[in-house]
């Protein structure tokens, strides 16, 4: 009997109430942050800059956060808007439960008419830079030109790995958090639970500098997970899909400039998929940061943002 008491008291430990909205805006809604209503979800986001609109989407569990070193080296230059997408964030879950990536696709278009943006250049990580390119083959004439750094969406049948590198670098490492999510006998208990730990042990997979990883970016990635909604939005999304997720083979019919970023050290999406990014699009510039892992424009924002600088220059000012 002692083990089940000490496995009930470890279930029980990360046991955290949800974290209201109102809670969470001194600390992570600054002064650039605004809301707007899109498709009847109060969404927060930031505008900030003058000029050619550069539109930033981050991938799963993340926030807008992400972007803000980017955003402090474009924004002098730049109209640069960056999202918490539904379901994240301090955006907080969609209550019609749309999280399909034509859902998404669908949000995005949305957001951009409620700032009458016709035409932009878009960027994502990771999930966001799979809305990105799904995005921009459903309304190429709005996508001027992509931003992809560490972007999923690659069919994993695709890639066949047959370097060292890709080898090393095999998608294998998905934080145990997520994983749980696999087993429908835990989705209650993941609804209420959110371990520090994992988060903490999940940049650190992410980041290659642990030393990078401190508290105050734990604590974010930590309570935006707890934002009222935002646990179960995580379950619900991980149940959808939707035929997004299949248009990999139609990225050839892109015609405009793409720039792929990729850290070289990423244990969740192998280097190998940005050749695949570029084998399907061969206009595509590729850039590879040998001692940045995941989330490259979080870990290093100075360095990663050098080859976008020089690509938004070559781009027409429209």
């Amino acid at each position: 009997m002692p083990w089940i008491l000490a496995l009930f008291a470890l279930l029980a430990l990360p046991v955290r109430p949800d974290l209201p909205l109102e809670s969470l805006l001194p600390r992570y809604a600054t002064g650039a942050s605004q809301f707007q209503e899109v498709q009847g979800i109060q969404t927060h986001y930031r505008d900030q800059g003058q000029g050619q609109p550069i539109v930033l989407l981050h991938g799963m569990a993340s926030s807008l956060h992400t972007w803000e070193g980017w955003v402090a080296e474009l924004q002098p230059h730049y109209r640069v808007i960056s999202i918490d997408m539904p379901g994240w964030g301090l955006t907080g879950p969609d209550p019609q439960k749309r999280y399909r990536i034509e859902d998404q696709v669908a949000f995005l278009a949305a957001f951009l008419d409620s700032l009458g943006i016709s035409s932009c250049v878009l960027g994502g990580n990771s999930m966001g830079g799979w809305f990105s390119w799904n995005f921009a083959l459903a309304h190429p004439e709005r996508v001027q030109a992509l931003v992809l750094v560490d972007a999923a969406g690659v069919p994993a049948e695709s890639t066949v790995a047959t370097t060292s590198t890709e080898t090393k670098t095999s998608n294998n490492k998905r934080p145990a958090y997520f994983k749980l999510t696999e087993q429908n006998w835990l989705q209650s208990y993941i609804r209420v639970a959110t371990p520090r730990i994992i988060y903490k042990k999940m940049l650190q997979q992410v980041y290659v500098h642990d030393s990078l990883v401190d508290r105050a970016l734990v604590n974010r990635y930590y309570h935006l997970m707890r934002h009222e909604g935002n646990r179960q939005a995580f379950l619900d999304r991980a149940k959808q899909r939707g035929t997004g997720a299949g248009r990999f083979y139609e990225l050839p019919q892109l015609q405009m400039p793409v720039l792929v970023l990729w850290g070289e050290s990423d244990p969740w999406i192998p280097l190998a998929h940005a050749e695949r990014f570029q084998q399907q699009m061969p206009q595509a510039v590729v850039v590879t940061f040998p001692e940045l892992g995941h989330v490259p424009m979080e870990e290093s924002p100075v360095l990663t943002v050098q080859p976008v600088m020089r690509f938004m220059e070559q781009l027409p000012n429209k």
